[in-house]
């Protein structure tokens, strides 16, 4: 099936899917469904899931990145802990130390840099589609609800919470809003 596995328990339930990389202790350690294929995953626990999972194209850089996905595609983690508690969720990218972390069932954001979306979409509601982009160290770390916002720069929109539609660059801007 043209896998590369290196690491104990990795990709240890896969019995079809193909060209998956799975490179430290239980990475993709659940993945198993005849669609998996062209994953990689590098790290302790990385994209391990919580239970039998499924998912396509996915990357998972760095400790613990994407470590609760069970169902979801094309998402890209880079970093410790980088998209951990998503479990189900479509199209993200998180590129950072904590970035886009509690994003539970959210899809289609973008966050780079440390915190930033840390606590995106904390809530076991169907997928929700997000479009929200973080770049700087906590930009937009406490949107939770909120949808289609933009925050560029340290601590950018970063105690807004529910608000949606804002656009926040520069150092703290928009710091105070919720």
């Amino acid at each position: 099936f043209a896998n590369t596995v290196v690491g104990s328990a990795a990709l240890s339930t896969e019995d079809t899917g193909r060209y998956n990389t799975a490179i430290g202790a239980s990475a993709l350690e659940t993945l198993n469904s005849d669609q998996d294929n062209f994953n990689t995953a590098v790290g302790y626990q990385a994209a391990q899931g919580n239970s039998v999972s499924s998912f396509i194209q996915t990357v998972a850089i760095g400790a613990k990145a994407l470590h609760e996905l069970t169902t979801g595609n094309y998402n890209v983690a880079v970093g410790f802990e980088a998209l951990e508690e998503t479990t189900v969720g479509d199209y993200n990218t998180a590129v950072g130390t904590y970035a886009l972390k509690v994003n539970v069932n959210g899809d289609r954001s973008t966050a780079i840099g440390y915190g930033a979306l840390f606590y995106q979409g904390p809530s076991t509601a169907a997928n929700a589609d997000y479009y929200n982009v973080a770049v700087g160290y906590f930009a937009g770390q406490n949107i939770n609800t909120g949808v289609q916002n933009t925050a560029i720069g340290g601590f950018a929109a970063h105690q807004l919470t529910t608000g949606s539609y804002n656009t926040a660059v520069g150092h703290s801007a928009l710091g105070a809003n919720t």
